[in-house]
């Protein structure tokens, strides 16, 4: 933890936080760069690319569970790409204010009454690891903001899977992500649940949390990302 913080401290002082897309000083995106981020458009079903009215469609929402999808931004987007990466990987917590604030900016979220915002939990070896979990810090900003509520025990990671960045086969991704999620036994849970991730490409991680939820009993789950890749 030590390490990690003088890594931080030293990069900050070599690297001063400056605008990712104009490296204006000051902050990791500037009043104008922010406003540049396009807001996700699509016709198709985010998870299986099938031209649809509803995202996801009809069919991936029977076999995932997911009723709704929120995206805010596409990950080939250089700056997006940009910001997702130094929030997880530069361990920059303060970029998840900054990520939220993209959200509710220009993400349609509204009826959310009754829901309660749930993150894609970490496993303890990666939490270690990186000391806070990125999704995490994107709901508390959105409880935060929507009074709505949190709840960060309803699921449990038991599998520490290779991270799905680094797989690139559809098949691979599921087969890797398959089984690394339960719903906490111990916990009563809400009958609307939203869940929370910092970016999803095939929504593998929240395909699996959502049955999971759906298996305990939850009745209707929508899912949240920043970034769709």
């Amino acid at each position: 933890m030590l390490i990690k913080k003088v890594y931080k401290f030293i990069l900050d002082l070599i690297f001063p936080c400056s605008c990712l897309n104009c490296k204006k000083e000051g902050e990791w995106l500037c009043r104008d760069c922010l406003k540049a981020i396009k807001p996700y458009q699509n016709q198709s079903c985010a998870i299986c690319g099938k031209r649809s009215v509803t995202n996801p469609c009809s069919l991936c929402q029977k076999e995932t569970k997911i009723k709704k999808l929120i995206i805010r931004a596409s990950y080939d987007q250089k700056i997006v790409a940009d910001l997702v990466h130094i929030y997880k990987y530069n361990f920059a917590q303060e970029v998840g204010e900054i990520l939220t604030k993209l959200i509710l900016e220009q993400t349609k979220i509204k009826n959310l009454s009754g829901f309660t915002f749930v993150p894609v939990p970490l496993h303890k070896k990666r939490f270690s690891w990186r000391e806070f979990n990125q999704a995490t810090l994107i709901a508390q900003h959105l409880s935060n903001t929507l009074k709505l509520p949190l709840k960060t025990n309803l699921l449990i990671r038991t599998k520490n899977t290779k991270p799905q960045a680094q797989i690139k086969d559809v098949q691979k991704r599921r087969a890797n992500i398959k089984g690394a999620f339960k719903a906490n036994p111990k916990k009563n849970l809400p009958a609307r649940v939203i869940l929370i991730d910092d970016i999803g490409t095939t929504f593998g991680t929240l395909s699996e949390c959502a049955q999971q939820l759906h298996k305990a009993g939850v009745k209707e789950i929508w899912g949240l990302v920043f970034a769709k890749g």
